[in-house]
């Protein structure tokens, strides 16, 4: 009986078939994991800003989402030529008005309880005779939002809400009272006068750098609010492609952004903030491209 086994060549021809396979199987399998981290992604910035629009819905009052990338790691890097750059962005929900702001810096609303309306990082601090205490963070950022903010324009404030005394004298003198209700506040005239100050207790907000910070300059009537809701993408997912790969750093007061407002309808989410990819082009250079 003859026993056959396989020729050399064949045995090249076996093995070059299987690695064209394999090739093609790490090849699609890489693709279809992209295309699957790419809807991933979609969907989470769809939902991020259907959740904002919705806040605006329910609440009747403006919510502004701004979205910016930061770049983490450099390109030309001395240690790792690969830049590592994320898009982030924020929800911000109107929370009150400003109505009264001192020399200080202070900006007050008298309904407003920094305590009960921001995000709070508490934690606990054990102190050397071995007691534990609460510790909150820095600060939280106010933001203006009047409703017509392109970029975000915020003020970092500590984290506790302050009680100050605002003093001010009466706008009318007697003679104007008498003159404008006839008479029928006479006995309220007698107890003010024009020259004596009023002192009222309100809330207030104190600048951490003791008065405006970014350039923010607040005025009375101003509207403001507070961050309910963040969201940052993978690496080299960016939200818009305005990023420079060469510095590390933030760009979030250069951002963009967008207003809702209660009255608007939106069906579609999924335009508002464009999303890009960054990928290595012919030459290996990356180059942002936009994720459809």
């Amino acid at each position: 009986m003859t026993r056959r086994g396989f020729t050399l060549l064949e045995l090249l021809v076996v093995v070059a078939i299987m690695g064209i396979l394999g090739t093609v199987s790490v090849g699609g399998y890489r693709a279809m994991q992209r295309g699957m981290e790419e809807n991933a992604v979609k969907e989470n910035v769809s939902e991020f800003v259907r959740t904002a629009y919705q806040r605006a819905k329910i609440d009747r009052t403006p919510v502004a989402i701004y979205w910016w990338n930061e770049t983490l790691r450099a390109e030309n890097d001395a240690d790792d030529t690969t830049a590592v750059v994320v898009g982030k962005a924020v929800a911000v929900r109107r929370a009150g008005r400003i109505s009264y702001k001192d020399s200080a810096g202070y900006l007050c609303d008298e309904f407003g309880d920094l305590s009960a309306s921001a995000q709070t990082k508490v934690g606990r601090e054990t102190e050397s005779s071995g007691s534990a205490t609460d510790v909150k963070d820095s600060g939280t950022f106010i933001y203006k939002l009047n409703g017509d903010e392109t970029s975000p324009k915020r003020t970092l404030v500590h984290k506790d809400t302050v009680e100050i005394t605002i003093t001010e004298p009466l706008l009318l003198a007697k003679t104007a009272w008498k003159q404008n209700e006839a008479g029928t506040l006479q006995g309220l005239n007698d107890m003010y006068d024009a020259d004596d100050p009023i002192s009222i207790t309100a809330y207030a907000y104190e600048p951490l750098s003791g008065g405006n910070d970014d350039g923010v300059s607040w005025q009375v009537g101003d509207a403001y609010g507070f961050v309910f809701a963040e969201l940052e993408l993978p690496h080299n997912y960016l939200l818009g492609n305005d990023y420079d790969a060469r510095n590390v750093g933030s760009t979030e007061l250069n951002a963009k952004g967008h207003v809702f407002k209660s009255g608007l309808n939106v069906t579609k989410f999924d335009n508002i903030i464009p999303i890009y990819a960054l990928r290595p082009d012919a030459s290996g250079n990356l180059k942002a491209e936009e994720v459809k």
